[in-house]
């Protein structure tokens, strides 16, 4: 029985729900729980419900089976119904992923893909329930092979035109760089063995150095375990550009950037504490030219452009012509003439170090 209500016009209404098309008998009474119900009449009627499913077309992809390499595929088409499509899912291998609200009948949405075996289908609901499901697609989704090296550029430091190496007198450097993966990314970077921060594609890591030649490699890794491989020679000579000349009180044996050498006569200490060494060193150690004038007693030591001349047992020296007081004088022992070896160097332009026992003359080239 199906209960209505009259309205304010005298009209009834209430709600007949069929499955299908069909002849329906409807009798009209009237009256309510506390009256016997009056007759008013009866009708056949016929009711069709809808029962007509949407109808999908898919327009993207347009074949039935696609190959691709890229991870998303997009699903487009149109969808239309009789009375209106309610929703659209589209299903990869049985799992929803995608609810689409169709516009103007028109729908699409980026579909992700898993590596192997992708079939879609697209469902569609009308407002009444009515399912209509696509003919499957079927997207066959291989990853692409990363099987490329990551690129490694060298910017620092910079070997210098028409050489194959770079020198330095540090005793360590600091290799910068970039690098560079196309595929899956750069995962790693090492430089000689150690690993190096990366940031924005660019790399730093200071290098101790022995020394000589020290070969540097940098090896980047990519998450596909593709490895890329550079490399720089750093030659680290602590004397490039330097004059360093060692030597000792009381010992013959000196050196002369690295390379020992050995006096005629050893340099001592005198009585007012300064380093005496014999002329000759003078000469062949600092590369200096060096004269004696037997008449005047003097000896005259020449540089690029500096001359200094001292008088046996004299005190004043001449220094570029200018007089100059020193607390030491040149003296002759033993038929060996001696010099103040700071008062020379420091004119010549050395600078002296003290390291007991070892006294270290530094002079740029």
């Amino acid at each position: 029985m199906i209960v209505g209500v009259l309205n304010e016009e005298g009209i009834f209404a209430g709600v007949i729900r069929a499955n299908a098309v069909s002849l329906i008998d409807i009798e009209v009474s009237r009256g309510d729980i506390d009256t016997a119900y009056e007759h008013l009449f009866e009708k056949r009627v016929a009711i069709a419900m809808d029962v007509e499913p949407p109808v999908i077309q898919i327009t993207e992809p347009a074949e039935a089976e696609v190959d691709t390499i890229d991870g998303v595929i997009r699903v487009a088409g149109t969808v239309t119904d009789n009375v209106g499509v309610d929703s659209v899912i589209i299903i990869v291998n049985g799992v929803p992923v995608k609810s689409v609200v169709p516009v103007a009948g028109f729908f699409a949405a980026n579909v992700e893909l898993e590596p192997g075996t992708n079939t879609i289908v697209v469902r569609a609901v009308d407002v009444n329930g009515n399912e209509a499901q696509s003919d499957p697609i079927v997207v066959n989704y291989s990853e692409p092979v990363d099987d490329v090296a990551p690129e490694i550029t060298i910017i620092e430091p910079v070997i210098p035109e028409g050489m194959l190496v770079y020198e330095t007198s540090e005793d360590y450097v600091v290799v910068k760089g970039t690098v560079y993966d196309e595929g899956t990314g750069v995962k790693a970077v090492y430089v000689a063995g150690e690993p190096a921060d990366i940031i924005g594609g660019t790399f730093s890591k200071r290098v101790e150095l022995t020394e000589g030649s020290n070969v540097i490699e940098v090896v980047a890794i990519d998450y596909a375990g593709n490895i890329g491989r550079a490399e720089i020679t750093v030659v680290y000579d602590p004397y490039l550009g330097k004059l360093v000349i060692e030597l000792s009180p009381g010992s013959q044996f000196y050196k002369v950037n690295g390379e020992t050498r050995i006096m005629d006569v050893a340099p001592f200490i005198n009585e007012a504490g300064r380093t005496m060494v014999p002329v000759r060193f003078v000469a062949e150690a600092m590369g200096l030219s060096v004269q004696w004038n037997a008449e005047t007693r003097q000896v005259i030591i020449t540089g690029e452009d500096t001359e200094i001349i001292l008088t046996i047992d004299s005190n004043i020296a001449l220094v570029d012509g200018v007089p100059v007081s020193m607390d030491s004088k040149a003296i002759i022992v033993n038929g060996r003439t001696f010099v103040p070896l700071r008062f020379v160097a420091e004119a010549m332009g050395f600078e002296v170090q003290w390291d007991a026992p070892v006294v270290r003359l530094i002079k740029e080239l």
